[in-house]
Parts: C-alpha cells; sequence; structure tokens
C-alpha cells in the first residue's frame, strides 16, 4: 500500500526512515507532519501566575513549593508503569533530597482501582487530580512537566503539548522519541531509560534553576568571589550544581580541567560544562569517576543558534 501512494506522511523522522529503509519506499513521496498544538504562542507570565495560583488553591500546595506535572490515561500500560516510575523510583529519590520543596500532581483517567487513588502517597508530596475538564490550567501552572516513558512507540503528545507551553520538561530516551532536542530552545532535557537517580538528579537541576543560590569562582581572589583553591569539601557539600564556563578542556587542550576538590563530589553532584567539543570533557570524566552526572554544553549551543536565527529573521 504505500509503495503505490503517491505521497506518505510520517509523525516522526524516525518512522520515515525506517519506512524507506526496510519498505524500499521512494523518498521523494515521504514527508514528515509531526504532532502539534492548536495555540499560536506560549501562556504569557500573567496566565502563568494565575494558573499557579488556581493549583495551588485547589490542591492545597504551599506557595513554596514547586510543581512537577504527568499527565496521561492511566489503564494504558506505558502511562501507568510510568506513574509506578515516579512512585516507587523518581519520588523516593527526590523525597531525601535536602531542602526541596515540590508537589507531584499526577492527573488522568484510569487509575487501577488497587491504588485507591494515591490516597497512600498523600504524605509523600503526591496530589491525585484524576481527570480534569481544563488541563491546559495544568499544563500554564505546573514547573515542570515529567515524562518517565520507557516503552511504547510513536510520538508522545502530552510531552509536545508541555513544551508548546513553553514547560521546562525531564524525559527518558523513549519518552522524547520524535521531539528533536535541538528546536526545544533548551526547555527539553532527556536521560536515559530507566535511569532514575539521574532523572531525578535533573528534576532538582531544573527546579533549582528557578532561584538557586550560586557562587562564582576565579583565579583571581576578590570580595563577591572564590578561588578554586577555596572550593574544597563544605563548599562542595553546599553546593552540588557546577556549571563550568571556562574553556578549559576544549579541543586541542583535552587534557586541562579547572583545579577544583574532585574527590569531595559525590552522586549528589551535577555538573553543566559548557565546553561541547569533546562531547565528554576532562572535567566531566572526573565528576563521573565520584558518581556525579555531567552534561556537556551541546543543547546550549542548540539553543543559542535557535535564537540567533529568531533574531536575524526579525
Amino acid at each position: 500500500t504505500h509503495r503505490q501512494a503517491d505521497i506518505n506522511f510520517f509523525i516522526t523522522d524516525e518512522d520515515q526512515q525506517f519506512a524507506i529503509t526496510h519498505f524500499k519506499l521512494n523518498p521523494s513521496k515521504c514527508h514528515t507532519i509531526t504532532y502539534g498544538f492548536d495555540f499560536g504562542k506560549a501562556p504569557s507570565a500573567e496566565e502563568k501566575s494565575i494558573a499557579k495560583s488556581a493549583l495551588q488553591q485547589k490542591h492545597n500546595i504551599p506557595s513554596t513549593n514547586k510543581i512537577l506535572l504527568f499527565n496521561g490515561t492511566l489503564d494504558y500500560a506505558p502511562n501507568l508503569n510510568a506513574l509506578k516510575n515516579i512512585l516507587f523510583d523518581i519520588n523516593p529519590i527526590l523525597l531525601e533530597a535536602a531542602n526541596f520543596k515540590y508537589t507531584i500532581i499526577i492527573c488522568g483517567k484510569g487509575l487501577p482501582a488497587d491504588l485507591q487513588e494515591l490516597k497512600a502517597f498523600a504524605d509523600k508530596n503526591i496530589v491525585y487530580a484524576g481527570f480534569v475538564n481544563d488541563i491546559s490550567v495544568y499544563f500554564k501552572g505546573a514547573d515542570i512537566f515529567i515524562n518517565p516513558v520507557v516503552e511504547g512507540g510513536g510520538i508522545k503528545t502530552k510531552l509536545v503539548e508541555a513544551l508548546g507551553n513553553n514547560m521546562s520538561c525531564i524525559s527518558t530516551v523513549e519518552g522524547a522519541i520524535g521531539v528533536p532536542e535541538k528546536i526545544t530552545g533548551g526547555k527539553l532535557t532527556i536521560v536515559s531509560n530507566t535511569n532514575w537517580n539521574e532523572f531525578s538528579k535533573a528534576i532538582v537541576a531544573c527546579l533549582e534553576d528557578f532561584g538557586v543560590d550560586f557562587r562564582t569562582v576565579s583565579r583571581a581572589a576578590s570580595s563577591d568571589q572564590l578561588t578554586y583553591e577555596e572550593i574544597g569539601s563544605d563548599t562542595l557539600n553546599e553546593f552540588t550544581l557546577l556549571i563550568h564556563c571556562t574553556p578549559l578542556g576544549m579541543h586541542p587542550n583535552t587534557e586541562t580541567c579547572i583545579p577544583i576538590a574532585y574527590n569531595s563530589l559525590s552522586e549528589k553532584h551535577i555538573a553543566i560544562d559548557l565546553v561541547y567539543n569533546p562531547e565528554e570533557t576532562l572535567f566531566m570524566k572526573k565528576v563521573k569517576e565520584q558518581g556525579g552526572v555531567a552534561i556537556n554544553g551541546l543543547t546550549m549551543l542548540h539553543a543559542q543558534a535557535e535564537k540567533a536565527w529568531e533574531i536575524w529573521n526579525s
């Protein structure tokens, strides 16, 4: 049927390439038309603030808490398993994060009766909203969309809707199929499937970005910044998110890195190296050796390019 068609449409580039390769289709007759959304622009800051206040009032969420959202039909096995990943793998890790205040809202119909409307998780920062008539309020009011789906083919429409609402999103590789990270403006963080420790750390890092206490570091001492020699165990115990902004470690000088107490790092640390060539710098390697998570600067580079193109064409 596909070979006889004048035009073949696919939801993702991956599906299109699979069909061309395995079904021997004519590439000139194949086109990708991915899933979209029916609003012309992202909600304004005022709209998001109003929606967040509505969610806080409706679900008795403290104003100090960040709101995480998961949405999906819960009698669909991939979504139900994703919910269980949240309940039994991700949330226990988040509960151990120091000074991290959050609430996870679960939306969707079809929750199995044996989960009893998640009442057993009410004291563990979980709110079950059930089926909601206007999901847009949740997309506007939540701070971050989590998508720990590890099975089921095709593009995940709820992730696309979340991105369309300018939400920050954390997803597994499987959950982000069909959504190119480079076009999301830095709003999408993709984590390897079933690595729930890394997934949880990505959530914390993303939400702390909304108002994180920070220190700057330089080779030269001054009243408002630390030197590398001062980055010892006490400082690294207090600050668990490290962002490296120097060119150290960039090709061709790949054997260089900033001189900090790497042996004081642990699995609770997340490091972002704005260097993107090589893909894994010596700084990143040293962080990973201590059990931490390390991310390179390629996502930032893509976001800069997209913004530059937008400015050029405005």
